[in-house]
């Protein structure tokens, strides 16, 4: 969906929201 570079160029609320959605995609695995 997002870039790493789109991430990147973004605000960090938008980095850390994301990343969220990470975790719980990969079943919260820190």
């Amino acid at each position: 969906m997002h870039n790493g570079r789109d991430l990147a160029t973004g605000p960090p609320a938008v980095i850390q929201e994301d990343e969220r959605v990470v975790e719980a995609y990969l079943g919260g695995v820190e």
